[in-house]
């Protein structure tokens, strides 16, 4: 059995697949805040979803933000300031049971659109994600470019001295672009 979870600043998403293609179940819930809450969230999500059948499963687990790979945590997630420098991997395979491939959500989704989606057709896919935040990755043959590694498109400064970030800094383009900072620039949300 394959599990999804992709971890993002407003929603948390759970998928279950027996094929590692096609999912048969996904669930939606708020991200919460705490970390610990997160991890009882995702644990009893999956054993929901897995009917806590004692199954082998794999699980990717991508987040948004930077993380550290050698170390299996999350390194630092601007809009989850409560989940940065936590050993997310560690906390779930104790709960859950099975090894974890933890994964920038940007590249994640980067590598699927190489691989499977509309780049499938070419050599260089460069890709970006604009919700909570705004997140890129860059692909070459399919795999992360190893010189692009942690590229966070969102946090290059658009307005030197602008709005202040999540990630602490000023003028991020995620300040003003993502859907929050859509909302914060117009008072209405960016999908309305």
């Amino acid at each position: 059995m394959y599990i999804a979870i992709d971890i993002g600043g407003t929603n948390t998403r759970v998928g279950a697949s027996k094929d590692g293609r096609n999912f048969f179940a996904v669930e939606t819930f708020k991200t919460p805040a705490r970390f610990q809450d997160g991890i009882k969230a995702i644990t009893n999500t999956v054993l929901r979803l897995t009917k806590a059948q004692s199954l082998k499963y794999k699980i990717a687990i991508a987040v948004p933000g930077s993380i550290d790979t050698p170390r299996k945590k999350i390194r630092h997630l601007p809009n989850l300031p409560g989940w940065s420098g936590k050993p997310i991997s560690r906390a779930l395979t104790k709960q859950l049971h099975t090894k974890i491939l933890l994964i920038n959500d940007a590249d994640a989704a980067g590598i699927g659109e190489a691989r499977q989606g509309a780049g499938k057709k070419y050599r260089r896919v460069l890709y970006l994600t604009i919700s909570t935040g705004i997140g890129g990755a860059r692909i070459i043959d399919g795999a992360i470019d190893p010189q692009a590694q942690h590229f966070e498109p969102g946090h290059f400064t658009l307005i030197p001295r602008g709005r202040k970030c999540g990630c602490g800094r000023r003028g991020c383009f995620e300040a003003y672009g993502s859907g929050t900072g859509f909302y914060k620039t117009y008072g209405v949300r960016a999908e309305d």
